[in-house]
């Protein structure tokens, strides 16, 4: 996007969208939220959310703002899809010590499987990535939705689902990615998230 087009009516509103439905938002907001939902004690929710924000959030956020400061990364959206496979890796290998984690302190079904739902979208995410840019923003957000709704037993979260729209949009706007990235990175977030909790909700 032009510095013109930054400072007209749609431009501010499309970078206004763009970070509110950042994955750095929307990510922790789905684990604080379903989280909440399933923990018996204060105690327990900062040991849950901790861990997950800790190893599917913190981590990989505090590598791509190194890299951001090193210059080995443009920006923290990651513009330049040839830098973000090693981003993918440090976050696979952080999440996966977090399912490790959550496996060995037996947290509840709810938690381990939106641990696992963050590892799979990650692992599709980053093999895709290898040959097309596809939209995390969109991805991320329809996935959070969908998990959301299933893993807090909140049916209205379906609607969330109904912005999804502006997020493509926005990410189009701004010239980050094309249509098809947008719609495609939604339709697998949302694809991948149910499909897990189909498999694991089904083996109980």
């Amino acid at each position: 996007m032009t510095a013109v087009e930054h400072h007209t009516l749609r431009g501010q509103l499309a970078y206004l969208i763009s970070a509110v439905a950042s994955p750095f938002v929307i990510f922790p907001l789905l684990v604080i939220g379903a989280t909440w939902g399933v923990a018996a004690s204060p105690s327990e929710f900062l040991a849950w959310a901790g861990v997950l924000l800790l190893t599917t959030g913190v981590i990989p956020a505090c590598y791509i703002l190194w890299g951001v400061r090193a210059g080995r990364i443009t920006d923290i959206h990651i513009m330049v899809r040839e830098q973000r496979a090693i981003v993918f890796l440090v976050f696979l290998v952080s999440a996966a010590a977090g399912l490790a984690l959550l496996w060995l302190l037996e947290a509840p079904r709810t938690i381990f499987l939106l641990a696992l739902i963050a590892f799979g979208n990650g692992l599709l995410a980053a093999l895709i990535t290898l040959f097309w840019k596809v939209s995390i923003h969109a991805w991320v957000y329809a996935g959070a939705a969908a998990s959301f709704a299933l893993l807090a037993d909140a049916p209205w979260g379906w609607w969330l689902l109904l912005g999804l729209p502006l997020v493509i949009w926005a990410r189009t706007h701004r010239q980050r990615h094309t249509i098809a990235q947008g719609v495609g990175g939604g339709l697998l977030g949302l694809g991948l998230t149910y499909l897990l909790y189909l498999i694991i909700f089904s083996s109980r």
